[in-house]
């Protein structure tokens, strides 16, 4: 009897287990809805890695605000900043779960793309765990349910997988970008607008031109520069044209995705270097200049308007050097100048001055 009894129980909690696997199997991902446990989220992850035909790796990042109250507007946040095939859950424990197609090694650049903008929007103080998705179900819920003590008193600590308790004290050094070409004190992340600092650009835009040069893939570098800053400084201050500068740099985060690179290019430009031809992403630079455009600061009884010129120049149609592409990217820029605001143009050979000799091509020294 005995026996019986456990064989019973035994087949009974199979079923119940099985009802349950199927349950959330036929639950679609864009209907889960309200709170999920860390069981539940598990499994909706689990069922969507078996059905992942395209078999796009999948990583995620959990969010616990400081304050704990605001995970429900942190959500609809989220939701709106990632992409459509991405998913946002809210979990029981006041926490968000971005559930994410996106390679493992570009977790960083997202995370250090994000942090500015939920500081933008009024989530100063949280933790942020960085994680890949394996087909574990006690580690995934590991992750899940991990403590999360907020070590630092303002912006997101962030915990790599696995860490447990391993806390980098500033989010910045924690998604240092690495570069070997320049030995640079402090943060790699510029203080005024969250992208890679001025003097670590040329070593990541080497490093990145040069795997799309081995794997054959279009890349497209992109300058960005502020229309008029300087008169903005002189006529509303400084402070107006640091806000200028850090509501554009909040435009681009919002744009680019994971993989593509954003820095700082002098006082009042910035350098995108983005997968894609210069075609394609013409249509993304416009929809970014019009989102500055659309964009002001009030000042007094004056709204503060202000826009920004974009140069396009792709690998490996109009080179294949770091130097010349920024080069005629360049050229393409001061083109866009001349048209007007906020304009963009891609680069073509009739934008190449006339006293310019490009002779020397693609064989020039790289840095720049």
């Amino acid at each position: 009897m005995l026996g019986v009894a456990v064989g019973s129980f035994a087949v009974l909690a199979l079923l119940v287990s099985y009802l349950r696997y199927r349950k959330m199997q036929l639950i679609s991902l864009d209907q889960v809805d309200g709170e999920m446990d860390a069981a539940a989220a598990v499994m909706v992850m689990l069922t969507a890695l078996q059905e992942n035909k395209s078999r796009q790796e999948r990583t995620l990042l959990l969010f616990e605000p400081a304050n704990t109250a605001q995970a429900v507007e942190l959500g609809d946040f989220l939701r709106k900043n990632f992409r459509k095939e991405d998913q946002v859950f809210l979990l029981k424990q006041r926490r968000v779960l971005a559930f994410l197609q996106c390679p493992e090694e570009h977790l960083p650049a997202t995370a250090r793309r994000i942090a500015p903008l939920l500081r933008e929007a009024g989530y100063a103080e949280g933790s942020m765990v960085l994680s890949s998705v394996v087909r574990d179900a006690e580690r995934l819920r590991s992750v899940l349910e991990m403590d999360l003590t907020t070590l630092s008193s303002e912006g997101w600590t962030v915990y790599p997988e696995d860490s447990r308790g391993l806390v980098f004290p500033n989010p910045a050094e924690a998604l240092a970008v690495p570069d070997s070409d320049a030995a640079v004190q402090g943060h790699s992340v510029d203080p005024l607008t969250g992208v890679l600092k001025a003097e670590l650009v040329p070593g990541a835009v080497r490093r990145l031109l040069a795997s799309h040069r081995r794997s054959g893939r279009p890349v497209t570098l992109v300058h960005v520069d502020l229309d008029e800053l300087e008169t903005y400084n002189a006529t509303y201050g400084r402070e107006t044209g640091d806000a200028i500068l850090k509501q554009t740099a909040s435009v681009l985060m919002k744009n680019c995705r994971e993989s593509d690179l954003i820095g700082r290019l002098g006082e009042d430009a910035f350098i995108l270097c983005m997968a894609g031809k210069d075609e394609d992403l013409l249509r993304a630079a416009a929809r970014m200049s019009d989102q500055i455009k659309s964009s002001s600061l009030q000042q007094g009884d004056t709204q503060v308007r202000f826009s920004a010129a974009f140069g396009l120049a792709s690998l490996p149609e109009d080179g294949k050097n770091p130097v010349v592409l920024l080069e005629r990217a360049d050229w393409a820029l001061q083109e866009a100048k001349r048209r007007g605001r906020g304009m963009c143009v891609a680069f073509q050979p009739s934008l190449q001055p006339k006293t310019s000799s490009s002779t020397a091509g693609d064989n020039r020294p790289e840095s720049f």
